[in-house]
């Protein structure tokens, strides 16, 4: 079974990735640490190391390995090193994916194809395979997917049934099994939050340790196997080579199982590390042929930091003590490659292999080269023999067993015991945690696996009934039937993920979002309830928000943190400044208006929340990683200034009124917080009239979110009423402020290191969401982006009539998807018919409020997810929903992680230009304010859209109705960055957008590729207007032009040739055109004429103009050469079109194909012969068959280009007369006379 797993997940990563054959490629070679790919420099030495170990293996025979094995080739990592070498190259692998990869890369290269031999087969399948024929096999990095001692035990003795006498058998990258608790410990704490605890840091080191799949091997092991594999006469182990520290240098080794024994040698000599140094080691080499050195518990340097990190948790020491062992410097710690230099140095093999103990140091076997041909076999000696080699590993399969272990204990105990007496949990542990007086450490144990803990339903109460309850309260209606559907009612993904959150608090039950979805009726929802256990892993069981102690520092949750690093940019501050306005008429109680904004900051904690640095600053935070990190929340109170209402009679602004106020708003909305002493509200009361008034409100977005506007305009709204009749407030407490919230949010997610938490599922789904997602999508943008963004932007709107928008609302519930998924598709396919590609990336906000205790808070919880559209095949519109739909439902059910741990873990391109992992957003706005209301003024919603832009694109829909119910007419907003679009794009964007949702009303079963984006203005541009290309073209040659101008003018400047220098030249058009007439009657005198080619190989001088109107005056056709392209190259333009002659210089001679016929223009004879001629224009007589009077002359070639050749052969363009003076003419009117006409004058 563990193979078939491992096969399975082979399958799949080989049918993505490709060899490694001709090309350096390290795909999933991922660090265990951080899960980013191992570095490059260290992936390339661990294969050199990694292949001169097995080139070295017969060292008295440099032609040897001759005839290599390789089973589990992988990629051909290093087969691609070594075939080359060899007579014969046998490779096996049991994913038959990169087989059939491999055979195809393989033929490629005939000569290396006729030594490879490749089988699909398992490495314990060795039929077929030659016996007795192979001087070496290799087992690199294939041993730790094994799934016992005794599957290795076999394919080691097939291995060396294999070999030719004298043969070896190489098993590298061995994980060490004395190390895993090492390993172990220091993946957790790297990858364990500054601020986890202790406990669970412990924990999820041993949880790690429970489940390790992989198969781990005492050295011990190798040293073992001759008494139990035939033919084995020595074994070599040895730790890996190289200077680069990682888990391959630190916690693996490679063996050696060699076939022929070595000659004997004298007894080693011994020196313990502890009485000796570098210096005392290198006075005992020197000097010393009599007999090997052995010199133990040498610190190793590559692991004395993680090993000594691993004994302070293992001697009940925390988490901060042992990161600090960790980091600390071991000055007496050796770098193995330093022995390996000293033994050189002094004429000695060197052998550093392990020591005896566990803790990770190395001894180092010197061995003079007098005494032996190489390092010999035997260097590590283990402390005691086990009795059975399966002793000598760990049991993956065992590790299997565990998970089918709980459950099966579990039914055997309900069998015996009172249900009562059942345990809720259980965990699987190796080893009970004790302290250092060797009790029950019970803060080191795990938390129970809330994968197995039960959650049964309510059973009083019938299923339908309880769902019907909770969908009224949900919707806000007064009843609801069994068969009354959640989305006919008003529902959307909110409201049903607030319906999840309450049947999992009321009911007891886990319910997905997909559920409701896909169950939309109390009657059908009410078939899929059930227990935890079955309906959900306990993982997914959420704590209980709640009002919890204070800590005394409260860190910033996530998405505050990301917002105060945004905030640093100068230019992205006010980008995130959220103006919300309304207009009051009638008369304002100014004192009561103060006194309310007050009441509202007091209620809502986040409105008073500053970030300061921690008292202490990384230190107190547990070593920061970046400034974000130091940041806690502080409260500052109510009385603080920032919450004074300012007052601003606009009357006393002059000029016009609505024009000051937009002025005046402009400027309130453009003032920056001081996230780290500005409460993040600010209020305005702008005077218009005695009884007008505008009412403006500035949040930073650190505070607030779409969703909070409702409560804080309710509250304002309910404390100025108590205000004017003289009271305070009387609201209901609030069940949790965001500091809690942010406590939750944490213990939520977990410890991303413990594989079963929130965080560390959710990150995982996401890797392989995202895996291979665009970096970024090509937009119809009207300039390229620049380096750094200035978050400057533009906003266009329109309405979507209600007749259109409820038909699209229909196609939605028809599809069983949201009126948001609808809309989010329309935009992905206006995307991919404007160029975006078939796979992009869209943002969508999700509100994070699922639990109702955060339903009236105001505070930032939103969320952002990315939705990849899948556009490929040109699916129908429904097709596209249905996949849109299926991606939306999978991000719904992994929305708790926080965008900005995706961001830090996935780790993408960053660029100050662009956001990270998407750049257009999709937003569907639902949660209208409602009523609110006043005391004696009336209330109007007023707008004032400032000019920013988060994202390159941002389109956002927004229900109208007051409720923010589905129906009546839609609002569609498109808010664009300034540093890509002009308005008039986004504007056109609008509009095509607005023309494809009404396309997919009527007729939603389309392909995408056949809806019409185009206006009829557009369609006309694009058709006819577009394609009005006919022109007059007069019967005259772009030579012939040179003629008429240099009548017109022939004193006038034609042409500059290195201006400023001593050697610039200036021709006169008259200079020019008898220059070209002179080399036009050479060219003619070596055939030169119609439907000939002369080739032009001259450099960018004056001469190089001259020649091409030269030919141009014969009527052939020239063939323009560049001297700096290969030889080969030159030979076969010259041989395609075979020129009458190719026109040169002395200088470029050389570089010329042998036999190409050519002419040289600087050569004396050739200088000569040019100067008795004459410089009139050509007659008649002289150019037969390409006369004015020739009707066919401007069909004849004109030049002859060739294309690139990527694809194969370069191939040959022929452009006529014709088209050379059309694209003059053309250019003179497109390019040159505008210009002319811009600049006032001629061109010069």
């Amino acid at each position: 079974e563990q193979l078939a797993e491992w096969r399975q997940i082979y399958d799949a990563e080989y049918t993505e990735i490709c060899t490694a054959l001709f090309r350096e490629d390290f795909a999933g070679w991922d660090s265990s640490y951080d899960g980013a790919p191992i570095p490059l420099d260290d992936m390339r030495e661990w294969r050199d190391t990694t292949v001169a170990r097995i080139a070295a293996l017969a060292p008295d025979d440099p032609a040897r390995p001759r005839r290599i094995l390789e089973i589990g080739v992988g990629t051909g990592l290093l087969m691609g090193r070594l075939a080359g070498d060899c007579d014969a190259y046998w490779a096996t692998d049991f994913a038959a994916p990169v087989i059939a990869k491999l055979r195809a890369d393989i033929a490629r290269d005939p000569e290396l194809a006729a030594k490879v031999e490749l089988r699909a087969q398992p490495a314990h399948d060795l039929s077929g395979l030659p016996s007795g024929f192979f001087d070496t096999v290799v087992i690199n990095s294939v041993a730790q997917y094994f799934p016992s001692a005794e599957y290795l035990t076999d394919v080691l003795r097939q291995a060396v049934a294999l070999l030719a006498p004298g043969g070896a058998v190489f098993v590298g990258d061995v994980r060490d099994l004395r190390l895993a608790r090492c390993f172990h410990t220091a993946v957790g704490l790297g990858r364990a939050a500054d601020t986890a605890d202790d406990a669970e840091v412990r924990a999820a080191i041993e949880r790690s340790l429970v489940w390790e799949k992989e198969l781990l091997v005492d050295p011990g092991y190798f040293t073992a196997l001759p008494g139990h594999i035939g033919g084995v006469a020595g074994v070599e182990v040895q730790l890996k080579r190289g200077l680069r520290h990682n888990e391959l240098t630190r916690y693996r080794y490679d063996a050696v199982l060699r076939t022929a024994a070595a000659d004997p040698l004298p007894d080693e000599q011994q020196l313990p590390w502890r009485d000796a140094d570098m210096t005392v080691v290198a006075d005992r080499l020197a000097g010393n042929d009599a007999a090997p050195l052995r010199v133990t518990g040498i610190g190793n340097a590559r692991l004395a930091g993680e090993a000594a990190s691993a004994r302070v948790l293992a001697d009940g020491g925390t988490v901060a003590e042992a990161r600090t062992a960790r980091d600390a410097t071991y000055t007496e710690a050796v770098e193995p490659e330093a022995l390996y230099t000293l033994g050189a140095r002094h004429a000695h093999h060197v052998a550093v292999t392990w020591s005896a103990g566990p803790d990770g140091t190395v001894d180092a076997v010197f061995t003079p080269e007098s005494l032996a041909a190489r390092a010999p076999a035997g260097a590590y000696a283990p402390d005691v023999l086990k009795p059975s080699l399966a002793a000598y590993t760990n049991n993956p399969a065992a590790t299997r067993a565990a998970g089918t272990l709980v459950p099966r204990l579990r039914e055997y105990l309900r069998e015996r015991l009172p249900d009562y007496m059942v345990p809720s949990a259980f965990v699987v542990l190796d080893r009970l945690p004790l302290t250092v007086n060797g009790k029950l450490d019970v803060r080191a144990l795990p938390a129970p696996d809330a994968a197995v803990r039960p959650v049964g339903r309510a059973a009083e109460t019938p299923e339908e009934k309880a769902l019907c309850g909770l969908f009224a309260e949900v919707l806000g209606v007064a009843d609801v039937g069994a068969d009354d559907d959640f989305f006919d009612l008003g529902g959307h993904s909110l409201l049903a993920a607030r319906l999840t959150a309450k049947a999992r608090t009321a009911l007891g039950v886990e319910l997905s979002i997909r559920d409701v979805f896909g169950a939309s009726t109390p009657a059908a929802l009410a078939q899929r309830l059930g227990p935890v256990s079955e309906t959900a892993t306990g993982a997914d069981t959420r704590p209980v928000l709640r009002a919890r102690p204070r800590p005394e520092r409260v860190p910033l949750s996530y998405a505050q943190r990301r917002l105060w690093l945004l905030g640093q940019f100068a230019d992205a501050g006010t980008a995130y400044h959220e103006p919300v306005a309304v207009r009051l008429r009638g008369v304002l109680d100014a004192d009561a208006l103060r006194a309310a904004v007050r009441d509202v900051a007091a209620r809502h904690e986040a409105l008073r929340t500053v970030c300061v640095e921690a008292p202490g600053g990384a230190e107190e935070c547990g070593g920061a990683e970046d400034a974000g990190d130091q940041l806690i929340q502080r409260l500052v109170p109510v009385e603080h200034a920032a919450f004074d209402v300012e007052f601003i009679d606009v009357r006393a602004l002059g000029g016009d009124a609505e024009a000051r106020l937009a002025a005046a708003v402009a400027d309130a909305v453009r003032r920056p917080f001081d996230l780290a002493a500005d409460p993040p509200l600010r209020v305005w009361l702008f005077t218009l009239a005695p009884d007008e008034h505008v009412l403006l409100s500035v949040f930073h977005h650190i505070a607030v979110d779409e969703w909070s506007i409702r409560p804080y305009a309710h509250d304002l709204a309910a404390a100025y009423a108590a205000r004017v009749e003289g009271r305070t407030p009387a609201w209901r407490p609030l069940p949790v402020q965001y500091a809690d919230f942010t406590l939750w949010q944490r213990e939520l997610l977990g410890d991303p290191a413990d594989p079963t938490s929130v965080q560390a599922r959710q990150l995982a789904y996401w890797r392989d969401e995202l895996a291979g997602i665009p970096e970024e999508i090509v937009l119809p943008a009207d300039r390229p982006r620049p380096t750094m963004a200035t978050y400057r932007g533009g906003t266009v709107e329109t309405v979507l009539p209600a007749e259109i928008a409820d038909r699209l609302r229909g196609i939605a519930r028809a599809s069983g998807a949201s009126s948001f998924m609808v809309l989010q598709s329309a935009v992905a396919l206006l995307l991919h018919r404007l160029g975006a590609g078939d796979d992009i990336p869209l943002g969508s906000p999700v509100a994070g409020r699922d639990d109702e205790e955060l339903a009236g808070l105001i505070g930032f919880f939103v969320n952002t997810v990315v939705a990849r559209a899948d556009l490929s095949g040109n699916p129908t519109f429904h097709e596209l929903l249905g996949r849109m739909r299926e991606t939306d439902l999978r991000a719904f059910a992994h929305q708790d992680l926080p965008f900005e741990r995706l961001v830090e873990a996935l780790n993408p391109v960053r660029s100050q230009g662009r956001n990270p992992l998407f750049q257009v957003m999709v937003g569907y706005q639902n949660q209208a304010v409602g009523a609110v209301r006043f005391p004696g003024l009336a209330v109007e919603g007023a707008r004032f859209t400032p000019p920013t832009a988060k994202f390159d694109l941002d389109f956002v829909f927004r229900e109208t109705s007051e409720t923010g119910a589905p129906t009546g007419p839609l609002e569609i907003a498109i808010e664009y960055a300034a540093d890509l679009f002009d308005a008039a794009t986004a504007e056109r964007l609008l509009d095509r957008l607005r023309r494809l949702l009404d396309l997919i009303a009527d007729a939603p079963d389309r392909r995408i590729g056949a809806y019409d984006l185009l206006s009829a203005d557009e369609r006309d541009r694009v058709l006819v207007a577009g394609n009005r290309t006919e022109r007059e073209i007069p019967n005259l040659t772009i030579a012939e032009m040179l003629q008429e101008q240099t009548a017109r003018e022939p004193d006038a400047t034609a042409l500059v040739f290195r201006p400023g220098t001593p050697d610039a030249v200036t021709w006169t058009y008259r200079d020019l055109n008898e220059r070209a007439n002179r080399i036009a009657r050479l060219l003619r005198t070596h055939g030169a004429q119609p439907e000939t080619v002369v080739a032009l190989a001259l450099p960018r001088t004056p001469d190089m103009v001259a020649a091409l109107f030269a030919v141009l005056k014969t009527g052939a056709a020239y063939l323009p050469l560049e001297l700096d392209l290969p030889a080969q190259r030159l030979a076969l333009l010259v041989d395609d079109t075979r020129p009458v002659c190719v026109l040169g210089t002395r200088d470029s001679a050389d570089r010329l194909p042998p036999g190409a016929g050519a002419l040289l223009l600087d050569a004396p004879e050739t200088a000569a012969e040019l100067a008795g001629l004459s410089g009139a224009d050509l007659r008649d007589d002289e150019r037969p068959g390409f006369t004015r009077a020739d009707a066919r002359r401007m069909d004849h070639p004109a030049y002859v280009i060739y294309t690139s050749g990527t694809t194969g052969h370069p191939k040959g363009v022929v452009p006529p007369y014709r088209g050379l003076t059309n694209m003059q003419f053309n250019h003179r009117e497109h390019i040159f006379d505008p210009v002319v006409e811009a600049a006032g004058r001629r061109l010069r």
